[in-house]
Formats: C-alpha cells, structure tokens, sequence
C-alpha cells in the first residue's frame, strides 16, 4: 500500500517509468533503475538503503553526501527513500550538535586529546589536523547508526511467509 502512495506521488510530479524510459538516466544505469528494490519498501532494502544512508549521510560534505550515498545505494540495490532521508538527517539544524559530537568521537578514535585543539587560533587550524578526527568521528558514528539501524531492522520487521497473504 505505500509502494502504491509513492508511486502514485512520484508520477503526479512527472517521474513515471514512461519517462524514465529511454532518458538519460536509463541511458547511464541500464535496467536497475527499474529495480524493485529501489523503490519499493521491502525488509530487505530499506535495511541496505539504512546502513548505506547512515554512512552517507555522515561524511561532512554536504554535496558528497549525495555523490557517495546514490551510487552506493543503486549498487547494492537500497531503497533510495530510506537513503535520501538519512542523507537529509544531517541537515543544517542538526550539524551543530551532531558534527562537534563526531569530532570529540574522532579525537578519541584516533587518540588525540580534544584539548590538543585552540580554537581562538582559526588562521593556525589546518583543515588535516582539524578534519582527520572530524572525519574518523564521522565514519565511526555513521557505521555504528548504520549497523544498528541494519540490525534493527531486520530484528523489528518481521519477515512475512511466502504463502501468507500481506497484512493490511
């Protein structure tokens, strides 16, 4: 029922498989783009479509995060909703709890005091000595949200038996 809503709202905004047909991204991703996986919420997916978003969505770049988390997702066949809603997770209200909280993760990862950093010196602060740990910390509660998420999905959706009619 809601592969159907979706599907209905996504042909209403112009974008049906009639026009996806034979344009440019059926051109560059061949017949996967039809995939069922893609677009359709089933257990299996949504879990690839959360471990992928999670990581995604955690790297600091906002335009990157699109860039890595749509081609991983077409790879490994995740449902592109769940990744373009935790891609859209870290947005600019959450990144000023959610980037310190990686960084202080990262210099922990790494093993380097968080008192290591002046912040009053912006001109001093390079970009690798500020962003390793930023981007350690980042990949490290990307992967842990992921994980879990994947877990949890799998553990919470129950799986439905082959010859059972789908429930309402």
């Amino acid at each position: 029922m809601f592969s159907f809503r979706t599907l209905r709202w996504l042909t209403r905004r112009g974008i049906s498989r009639r026009r996806l047909r034979g344009g440019f991204l059926h051109r560059v991703l061949g017949e996967q783009l039809f995939s069922r996986a893609l677009w359709r919420m089933e257990r299996d997916s949504v879990a690839r479509g959360w471990i992928v978003g999670a990581i995604s969505g955690s790297f600091p770049l906002g335009g990157v995060q699109w860039l890595l988390g749509v081609p991983t997702a077409l790879l490994f066949r995740a449902n592109l909703f769940v990744v373009a809603a935790l891609i859209c997770a870290t947005n600019p209200l959450t990144i000023g709890f959610y980037y310190p909280f990686c960084f202080v993760v990262g210099c922990r990862v790494i093993g380097r005091p968080v008192s290591d950093f002046h912040w009053d010196n912006w001109g001093e602060l390079s970009f690798v000595e500020a962003g390793t740990p930023l981007l350690a910390g980042t990949m490290a509660v990307g992967g842990t949200i992921g994980a879990v998420g994947y877990v949890a999905t799998f553990v919470l959706w129950p799986r439905r038996k082959l010859n059972s009619p789908p429930t309402a």
